[in-house]
C-alpha cells in the first residue's frame, strides 16, 4: 500500500527509550544552518550546483504495548529521528529528478539524539551524499533522455510562492499505566473457547515533523496517533485458520471511546470469530455486493488512489517509467455520474474527528490546495506538484516526499480524499434497498462484507434476500474489483459519510457501497490437520 519502504538514501537514527530529543528551535535551526552552508560551499569543479535543497525531518516518540488473553506480553518504548534530504542538481529546465538510479549509501551518519549539533551533523553527511547521488542521476537522466531522443519533456521544476505554517509542537501526555490496563482488559475479552488467541495491540505515538527548504518555505505539523488492533485467532470445525483483525485509529486522545466501549469492541470481534468458527465455507458467487464501513473505505483507497498517483514519468535504465492509470483518463468516466471526490488537505476534521491528512503545505514548500478529481463521474484533475505534467500550468500543492524512499525528490500524491455521493440513500433503508436490488437480479442471496474485501480470505455475511437474515460464511476470496473498472460498479451509496485515518498520515472520508457486481470464489488455502482430541 501507501509509503511503502525501501533500502533508501536515508538516515535511520534509532535511540534508547530515555534519548534527549532535540527541541522544536533545535531542529529548524539545524536544517537552517545546514542550507545556507551548503548554498554557499556545496560544489564540486566543473559540476552543477545544488539549486534547490528541502530538509524533512520527522521524530517519533513510540509506546507499543501488548496483551494476550488478559496477559500483557510486551511493554517498550522507542524515540527515532528520520531526517530526509531533497536535493535537485541542475536548474530548474533540466535536473536530477525523476530519473531512478539507486545508489548505495555507503556511509554511516551521526547520532541527532545529542540535539543541535548532532543533527547537524547528520544533515551535513546526508546532504553531502545526496549531492553525489543527484549528479550521478543527472549524468545519468541526460544519457538516457539522448540515447531515446527525449526532447518534448517539460521544464523539470516550476517556479512557486514559499508557503509557511509553523505550529507549536505541544508532546502529548501518554499515560502508559493506564494504557497497560486497556490492553490487558480489552484483551481478556476474547478468552472464548472457540478461539485459540486474542490479542490487543496498542501504539501510541508522537510523530512531529518538521520542514524548511531553501527558498524559505518552513512549516511544522504535530501528529499523534493512537493505534488499536485487536486480533483474533481460530479456525473453523474443517480446519480452515481464521485470522480476524479489527483496527481503530486516533488522532487525539480526546477521541479515544472510554475503556468499555473499547471492551465491547474487543467482545464484538471475540464473538464474531468464535460464529464463523461454526460457519459454512463460501460458495463461488457473481452478483451485487455491500460494502459496509469500514469495507468501503478499504476498496475506495486500495483501487482508486493508487490510479490518481504516479502522474509524471520516472525514467529508468532498467524498466519502463510506470503511470498512475488515472494519468491517460482525464476527462473520462471513472466513476458513476452521481459521485465527485476531491482531496482537500486544508480540511482539518470531519464529523468532529482530526483528519490525519490534513496539510496546509506541501513538501516542496507550496501552499496546499482542495482540488476536485472526479465530477459526476468525469475525472477532472490529477495532483500536483512543481514538476509539471501536461495541461497543468502552476503545483495545486500535492508533493509529497516520501521519507523512506530512495528519490531525491517530491512526488505528487493524496492525503486527504472525500468521495461525495450525490444522491446517497438514507443508512436506516440501506440493507432494504440491497434486499430489493438482490431479488431484482433474480438472486435468493447476496453478500455483505464488513471487512477488508480485498485481502487474500475475506469473511462475510450470506443474506437471505427475502428475509434480510445474514448468515456468516469464511474464505471467500473476490477476484475482479481490484481494479478501477470496479469503480464503475457502484451502484448506491449510503448517507453514513464517516471519516477513516491511517497511521501513516492519510485520510479518507467514504460512505457504504453497493456494488452491482462482484465474482467471488471459494479460498483455495488447505485447512490444517484436525486435532488429536478435541476442543475442550
Amino acid at each position: 500500500m501507501k509509503r511503502i519502504l525501501f533500502a533508501a538514501l536515508i538516515l535511520i537514527f534509532a535511540a534508547g527509550a530515555h534519548a534527549k530529543t532535540p527541541r522544536q528551535d533545535e531542529i529548524m535551526q539545524a536544517m537552517k544552518d545546514e542550507i545556507t552552508r551548503s548554498q554557499s560551499q556545496l560544489k564540486l569543479d566543473k559540476m552543477a550546483r545544488p539549486y534547490f535543497i528541502a530538509y524533512k525531518v520527522k521524530t517519533f516518540e513510540r509506546i507499543y504495548i501488548s496483551a494476550q488473553r488478559g496477559r500483557l506480553t510486551s511493554a517498550r518504548r522507542s524515540e527515532y529521528i528520520y531526517p530526509k534530504v531533497s536535493l535537485r542538481a541542475g536548474n530548474s529546465k533540466e535536473d536530477s529528478s525523476f530519473f531512478d538510479s539507486y545508489i548505495y549509501p555507503s556511509y554511516q551518519g551521526a547520532s541527532p539524539t545529542s540535539g543541535y549539533n548532532g543533527l547537524r551533523a547528520a544533515l551535513w553527511d546526508a546532504t553531502n551524499h545526496a549531492y553525489n547521488n543527484a549528479l550521478a542521476q543527472l549524468a545519468k537522466k541526460q544519457a538516457y533522455k539522448k540515447n531515446r531522443n527525449i526532447t518534448n519533456e517539460m521544464a523539470a521544476f516550476s517556479a512557486a510562492k514559499p508557503a509557511g505554517d509553523l505550529q507549536q509542537i505541544t508532546p502529548p501526555a501518554f499515560d502508559e499505566t493506564y494504557w497497560k490496563e486497556a490492553a490487558e482488559q480489552t484483551s481478556a475479552e476474547g478468552q472464548i473457547k472457540e478461539l485459540d488467541n486474542f490479542k490487543s495491540d496498542i501504539s501510541l505515538s508522537f510523530e512531529p515533523v518538521y520542514f524548511l527548504n531553501s527558498e524559505g518555505a518552513a512549516y511544522t505539523r504535530q501528529n499523534i496517533f493512537i493505534v488499536i488492533t485487536f486480533n483474533a485467532a481460530a479456525k473453523t470445525k474443517d480446519g480452515f485458520e481464521l485470522n480476524e483483525t479489527r483496527q481503530y485509529v486516533y488522532t487525539d486522545l480526546k477521541e479515544v471511546p472510554p475503556l468499555q466501549e473499547l471492551k465491547q469492541k474487543a467482545l464484538n470481534l471475540a464473538q464474531e470469530t468464535a460464529a464463523l468458527t461454526k460457519s459454512p465455507k463460501a460458495e463461488a458467487f457473481i452478483g451485487p455486493v455491500m460494502l459496509e464501513g469500514p469495507a468501503a473505505a478499504a476498496f475506495l483507497e486500495e483501487v482508486f488512489y493508487p490510479a490518481a498517483i504516479n502522474v509524471r514519468p520516472v525514467y529508468s535504465d532498467t524498466a519502463d517509467p510506470a503511470f498512475g492509470e488515472f494519468s491517460q483518463k482525464l476527462g473520462l468516466k471513472v466513476m458513476p455520474a452521481d459521485f465527485d471526490v476531491y482531496n482537500n488537505p486544508l480540511q482539518t476534521s470531519f464529523d468532529g474527528v482530526r483528519l490525519a491528512g490534513a496539510a496546509a503545505v506541501d513538501d516542496e514548500g507550496a501552499a496546499a490546495q482542495n482540488i476536485q478529481l472526479v465530477k459526476a463521474g468525469i475525472l477532472t484533475l490529477l495532483p500536483a506538484t512543481r514538476s509539471l505534467i501536461k495541461g497543468q500550468k502552476a503545483t495545486n500543492g500535492h508533493a509529497y516526499l516520501n521519507l523512506f524512499g530512495n528519490n531525491l525528490f517530491a512526488s505528487a500524491d493524496l492525503n486527504n480524499l472525500f468521495f461525495i455521493p450525490q444522491n446517497p440513500v438514507a443508512k436506516e433503508q440501506f440493507k432494504q434497498k440491497f434486499m430489493e436490488y438482490c431479488k431484482e437480479e433474480g438472486l435468493s442471496y447476496c453478500y455483505i462484507v464488513r471487512s477488508n474485501p480485498l485481502a487474500p480470505q475475506v469473511s462475510a455475511y450470506k443474506m437471505d434476500a427475502q428475509t434480510g437474515a445474514e448468515t456468516p460464511v469464511h474464505g471467500l476470496t473476490f477476484t475482479d474489483i481490484k481494479n478501477t473498472r470496479a469503480l464503475r460498479f457502484i451502484k448506491y451509496a449510503a448517507d453514513d459519510l464517516k471519516p477513516y485515518n491511517r497511521p501513516y498520515g492519510f485520510s479518507l472520508v467514504a460512505p457504504s457501497l453497493i456494488l452491482t457486481e462482484a465474482e467471488a470464489r471459494p479460498s483455495k488455502r488447505a485447512p490444517v490437520r484436525a486435532p488429536l482430541v478435541p476442543r475442550p
